[in-house]
């Protein structure tokens, strides 16, 4: 059976209309800015996607007029994925990782990966776009769709692309997801608890249904959220509001603003008497 080594959230990109969640960003970026200032590492400022902020080896956190922004990669993104979503922000892109050992080497296994999934049936009427990097030392990487799509694979030898000793032999396969599919993804894997399971099953699907030969003896078979586009239905304005609006009411609550944050947020959409009946209601409700 291959060796897994890691699987994970390998990046995240939260955004924020408005400049909420950076206190807590950067309460929980702190600790990665103190270490590189121990290391002797400037501060380095500058703009990002049209955010400006400090620039970490893995993190950044931003802002500008409108908004704010955070990014985070590599393990780092897979241990502060919580911490910083729990502090706001509306996810715009998350990847997802699996790194381990294909038992016949990862050039091969890039070759017979392209090989099929070239040729494989497409899906919804439409041919999947792949391609390899490929040198005389071995091939390097196979990606699957366009680099511009909410979904985007890719299949690298990761000893290749770290040039270090201890990944030689391993392969990485790697889910862009973005936007919608971004936000949808984001909300699962904070609902689920055994996150990792969720991962293999999630990027493991993507290339299983694009013809890509499966190596994964223990692969996770229970039943996992389909990643494709879209439909708004009132289960995901309920999650969006559970993710993106609860986190900020929660904060006014703790400073003693709750009942006028719920009072401003029902009056955006609704009439006095309307807002007066609703917390009637969810009064009624809590004492149940």
């Amino acid at each position: 059976m291959a060796k897994f080594v890691f699987q994970g959230v390998d990046y995240l990109r939260l955004t924020s209309n408005d400049h909420g969640p950076v206190e807590g960003w950067m309460d929980v970026a702190e600790h990665e800015y103190m270490a590189e200032d121990r290391a002797g590492r400037r501060a380095h400022y500058r703009w990002i996607l049209n955010y400006y902020g400090r620039v970490g080896e893995h993190i950044f956190v931003g802002k500008n007029e409108e908004g704010a922004m955070v990014q985070v990669s590599g393990s780092l993104a897979n241990d502060l994925f919580r911490p910083l979503s729990r502090q706001g922000g509306r996810c715009s892109r998350i990847d997802l990782q699996i790194t381990s050992q294909p038992p016949n080497g990862p050039s091969d296994y890039l070759h017979d990966a392209f090989d099929i999934m070239a040729t494989a049936p497409h899906l919804r009427g439409k041919p999947s776009l792949v391609q390899i990097n490929d040198t005389n030392y071995g091939a390097k990487m196979v990606t699957v769709g366009s680099r511009q799509s909410q979904l985007y694979g890719r299949i690298y030898d990761k000893g290749k692309e770290s040039k270090l000793e201890e990944w030689q032999g391993y392969v990485r396969h790697e889910l862009e997801v973005k936007e919608e599919q971004a936000r949808d993804l984001h909300f699962w894997l904070m609902e689920e608890i055994t996150r990792e399971h969720m991962i293999k099953a999630v990027v493991g699907n993507y290339f299983e249904k694009r013809g890509c030969p499966m190596y994964w003896q223990d692969f996770d078979t229970r039943e996992t959220p389909v990643i494709e586009k879209r439909t708004k239905t009132d289960a995901t304005k309920l999650a969006w509001l559970s993710t993106q609006v609860a986190p900020t009411v929660r904060d006014l609550i703790d400073h003693g603003r709750g009942v006028e944050a719920l009072t401003a947020l029902l009056q955006c959409i609704a009439s006095d008497d309307t807002v007066e009946e609703l917390l009637r209601q969810m009064i009624l409700s809590l004492g149940r």
